[in-house]
């Protein structure tokens, strides 16, 4: 009985083939991708060479490894693991050539812990779990013409466009919207208050505070 939420990728053709390029590689190439994914999983230089495949190809079995290991974050590894094996089963014609067991030993060494990285994903998870999360904010100014009579003025316009991580009402992911000077001048004192509020919880937590 599948456990994770990997079956709702698994669907994907894509996906399924970067699973296979990840299961497929050596040891050497298996240690060469621990090291570069130790701390995240951004594509730096041209790693596709080590690993005898396309950008593409490495690009999509990095996202693999990365959603793999997120769920082996939330739900550990025996369930990942268990539940890769159990998907391969019942797409045996697309992995008719990589062993259950080989397979699984592959799993437990590129899903091993990754310290600093599982923190900031469990962190992350605890900030997201009651409301929608923001993960991007932009400010744009534009300069827009006022006239008074003959006279023609240049007023400064802020902009705020914010993403977030699941919709908003009927806004979807994205929220765009003009802020007025006064609500600027809110936002900033607002935001400082934040960042002043956090600096006295880990000074009188110290190390409670992630």
């Amino acid at each position: 009985m599948l456990s994770t939420r990997i079956e709702d990728v698994w669907s994907d053709p894509v996906f399924r083939r970067a699973v296979r390029d990840l299961l497929s590689l050596d040891a050497a190439q298996q240690d060469r991708l621990l090291s570069l994914t130790e701390e995240g999983f951004r594509l730096e230089g041209s790693p596709a060479e080590s690993f005898r495949m396309s950008s593409d190809q490495y690009i999509f079995m990095l996202g693999a490894l990365r959603s793999l290991h997120s769920a082996t974050v939330e739900f550990g590894l025996a369930a990942v693991s268990a539940d890769v094996l159990e998907l391969m089963e019942a797409s045996r014609d697309e992995f008719s050539d990589v062993e259950a067991e080989t397979a699984r030993a592959t799993l437990d060494k590129l899903l091993q812990p990754r310290p600093k990285l599982d923190e900031q994903l469990k962190r992350g998870r605890i900030q997201r779990a009651t409301y929608p999360a923001l993960v991007d904010a932009s400010l744009m100014v534009d300069l827009r013409p006022s006239f008074d009579g003959d006279e023609a003025k240049l007023v400064p316009v802020v902009s705020a466009r914010l993403t977030f991580d699941e919709p908003i009402a009927s806004s979807g992911l994205v929220l765009s919207f003009q802020v007025p000077d006064e609500a600027l001048a809110e936002l900033r004192r607002e935001l400082g208050g934040a960042d002043e509020l956090i600096e006295r919880l880990r000074k009188q937590f110290g190390g409670s505070i992630g």
